[in-house]
């Protein structure tokens, strides 16, 4: 018998070593390295097209645009300009040239996803992201540390991977102790600050360890939040995600906070009702933070019932329209942008239909994802709706008044961006940029108001206007070419007919090709084939 254990485990291991090695000679044929998916050109004009004008919302019509080494260098009337007959020319005769749109709040660098929700927003136009979740500190099987994102946002840069370069990166979410559980690490302890001189400690790690700005999280403590706050007035690492529970909306404006997500706060301090949410939150904080301490999840039933979520009827009904002028007129002088993401909360109110189940562009997101993470999602709204039938309403209502505040928040002069939160609930990769755009028209913005929003405002936002955000002489080419006008109807932004993007030119056909390659890794062979190699290489050594 004793012979017969060590036998069975060199033929188990002979076996897993076999299906390894089967796995990575599949693997390596089943990932093309990118430059076989668009044709690399540098120098080329682009002949009988309309150029979008994104800084005054006008049309320039019957352009030729010439690039030379990836730089524009002229613009034109397709009339009068004459191009050297050496240059590559690319007939856009009736079409629109858009500069490529920026996701402001996005979470493409998780292991899962790099190859199939990177493309798919390159096929959308979407070529510049902004990323929400650029490290870790422990247990990063799925997530990547900074170090990793960074050579990941250099290899983009190069074109060695397809998917939108990385204006900036942003820590870990910075919660607080109601995320520390009973045995956490040293390094859980470390990313949910309690204390103000915790707080200036992780925001001092954060900074040699090279993030672009901290993203904070709604358990964040008040004492934490300000420490890190006044961190970043000296050193340049801005606080930027979601608004502290513990802390109000005008109080995060007047510490620099540089961008405020989500359309939760807007609604929030533009009623009446705030301060008895907020009395509400300090009786529960109070209650039950050793509770609390228990649970790592932010979902537990502490969260769930402090959270604004359950709130939304009665933030709805007690609107304050002189308070929320006040609050706005704040915002409107202060450098902190809104990317409000009205999809995540459209997603919250219709995820117990489960529409991805026929949504075909589910097909585009991570299946894991969808049939796990999205299905355990929807399961939880669908019983909570169930209990309760008038919080279903309250939520799809609660959608509307945020689209309705966005447009009023325009209107005041708060600087507004175009975020998905991709990776999130319902969000498809590169399509949902489109949809969440149509939502800012239906608040009240123009179409012109809404494109500079997803372009320049972006590119000024990341300080990157010089280079970015605009079809202009002297910028850097990655553009769109669209079918159909998108100053007449923002929906015309999907009528993409090519992209070229780090100097790779992809025809409808080649974005087609893109298209397919992701589909089939996010549900086909080569997803179950990728992802269980990542399973038996990564994931299960982490895990054992």
């Amino acid at each position: 018998m004793q012979k017969i254990i060590p036998i069975a485990n060199k033929i188990l291991l002979r076996t897993l070593l076999f299906i390894l090695a089967v796995m990575a000679i599949l693997f390596l044929f089943a990932s093309p390295k990118v430059g076989s998916d668009g044709t690399q050109v540098q120098t080329f004009a682009v002949r009988g097209v309309n150029v979008v004008d994104v800084q005054n919302g006008s049309l320039l019509e019957n352009q030729t645009v010439i690039v030379e080494d990836g730089r524009i260098v002229s613009i034109g009337a397709a009339t009068s300009v004459s191009v050297p007959v050496e240059v590559q020319v690319i007939d856009a005769s009736g079409q629109y040239m858009v500069p490529g749109f920026w996701d402001m709040h996005a979470h493409l660098t998780t292991r899962s996803f790099i190859k199939t929700y990177g493309p798919v927003s390159i096929a959308n136009g979407v070529l510049f992201a902004r990323e929400l979740s650029g490290d870790c500190l422990s247990n990063c099987v799925f997530d990547r540390d900074i170090t990793e994102v960074r050579a990941l946002q250099a290899d983009a840069a190069r074109g060695e991977v397809l998917m939108p370069m990385l204006s900036s990166v942003a820590s870990f979410a910075v919660g607080g102790p109601r995320l520390i559980g009973p045995n956490a690490s040293k390094e859980e302890i470390i990313a949910n600050p309690v204390t103000a001189e915790g707080g200036a400690r992780l925001h001092k790690l954060e900074k040699e360890r090279g993030v672009d700005f901290i993203k904070t999280y709604g358990s964040m403590s008040r004492p934490a939040y300000f420490a890190m706050a006044k961190a970043a007035a000296t050193d340049g690492v801005r606080l930027g995600g979601h608004i502290p529970q513990a802390v109000f909306l005008e109080e995060a404006i007047k510490a620099g906070h540089r961008s405020v997500e989500h359309a939760r706060d807007l609604p929030m301090v533009c009623s009446d009702y705030e301060p008895l949410y907020r009395k509400r939150w300090d009786e529960v904080d109070t209650l039950s933070r050793t509770e609390a301490r228990a649970h790592r999840n932010s979902d537990s039933d502490f969260s769930k019932e402090a959270s604004i979520t359950g709130h939304y009827a009665e933030i709805i009904a007690n609107f304050d329209e002189a308070k929320c002028n006040r609050i706005l007129d704040l915002w409107a002088k202060s450098d902190t942008y809104y990317v409000p993401t009205h999809i995540t909360r459209l997603a919250e109110a219709i995820s117990p239909d489960r529409p991805f189940l026929t949504d075909p562009r589910a097909e585009y997101a991570n299946a894991l994802a969808v049939n796990i993470g999205w299905e355990e999602e929807a399961a939880s709204y669908e019983e909570a709706f169930t209990a309760d039938p008038a919080l279903g309403q309250a939520y799809m209502d609660f959608f509307k008044h945020g689209i309705k505040l966005t447009g009023v928040a325009h209107r005041a002069g708060v600087k507004i961006l175009v975020g998905t939160d991709v990776g999130d609930l319902l969000v498809y990769p590169g399509f949902s940029f489109h949809e969440e755009m149509t939502y800012l028209v239906e608040s009240g913005m123009s179409s012109a108001d809404v494109l500079r929003a997803a372009t320049l405002s972006a590119a000024e936002f990341e300080g990157m206007e010089k280079d970015h955000g605009s079809i202009d002489v002297g910028k850097i080419a990655n553009f769109s070419l669209l079918k159909r006008n998108p100053l007449s109807d923002i929906k015309n932004t999907s009528s993409i007919e090519a992209v070229y993007h780090n100097g790779r030119f992809f025809d409808r056909t080649k974005l087609d090709d893109v298209l397919a390659d992701a589909r089939s890794r996010s549900s086909g062979f080569k997803y179950y084939l990728e992802n269980g190699w990542f399973l038996l290489t990564a994931a299960l050594p982490a895990l054992l």
